[in-house]
């Protein structure tokens, strides 16, 4: 009598990782990194470049003369020289918009000390009336040639 193990060849125990549970948490993760994302290089702190290079003028070719918006270093908002509160800017606005027949090329002459916030809002303000031919006015960079 002998004792040993009986061995069926055609049953062996293999010890496998199950991959589906792996490639399911994968995917989960990918998926966050992929929503997340855009919101890291948003919050980005960056300082924002001065124009430098302005060999060429701007030229309107608008027959009628820009409306001009100014915003001074005390937040002072001015149309075409005149002041006026960001409140009624709005209907300032619509105004000249529907006094012309072509919307109007808009000039912002805005302080560097202005806060983005403030620009923002006259930004909206004029996008909400419709003007969108709009231009900014900076300083040409210091020793640069003027045409």
């Amino acid at each position: 009598m002998s004792f040993g193990r009986l061995r069926d060849k055609g049953y062996e125990s293999r010890a496998e990782i199950n991959m589906v549970p792996l490639i399911d948490i994968m995917l989960v993760l990918l998926v966050i990194f992929i929503l997340t994302a855009p919101l890291v290089t948003q919050s980005v702190k960056l300082k924002l470049p001065e124009a430098v290079d302005l060999k060429e003028e701007v030229v309107v070719q608008d027959p009628e003369k820009p409306v001009l918006i100014a915003i001074n270093a005390d937040n002072e908002l001015f149309i075409n020289d005149e002041a006026i509160d960001f409140d009624a800017a709005l209907l300032r606005l619509t105004a000249i918009k529907e006094g012309s027949e072509k919307a109007p090329m808009i000039q912002l002459h805005i302080d560097s000390s202005v806060p983005y916030q403030e620009v923002a809002k006259i930004v909206t303000i004029l996008s909400k009336v419709g003007l969108a031919n709009i231009g900014f006015v900076s300083l040409p960079e210091e020793g640069s040639a003027q045409p």
